[in-house]
């Protein structure tokens, strides 16, 4: 199994920073619930009921409706900023 490291420091599957990443591309064009799954993973502010069930659908919350480690790992290194600032990066170190 590949193993990356992004550049927050974190090593994650390389088949996990794919799929994730489809996920995200995704969810981008909801921004809402993009900016609800970041404020979940940065501040633990609990999603609506809606963007809850969207990220259950997408897989980003596993079957217990947590998002996993490496998950979280994924989506604080892909963007920076917040709100209308908000812009995705290399997640990748190097």
């Amino acid at each position: 199994m590949d193993i990356v490291t992004l550049h927050t420091g974190a090593q994650v599957p390389a088949t996990a920073l794919s799929h994730t990443r489809v996920q995200l591309a995704i969810l981008e064009r909801s921004p809402v619930f993009l900016d609800e799954l970041l404020a979940w993973v940065r501040d633990r502010e609990e999603p609506s009921p809606e963007a809850f069930a969207r990220l259950q659908q997408l897989r980003i919350l596993d079957e217990t409706g947590n998002i996993h480690d490496v998950t979280r790992d994924i989506v604080l290194a892909s963007y920076i900023g917040s709100g209308g600032y908000l812009t995705r990066v290399n997640p990748v170190h190097g």
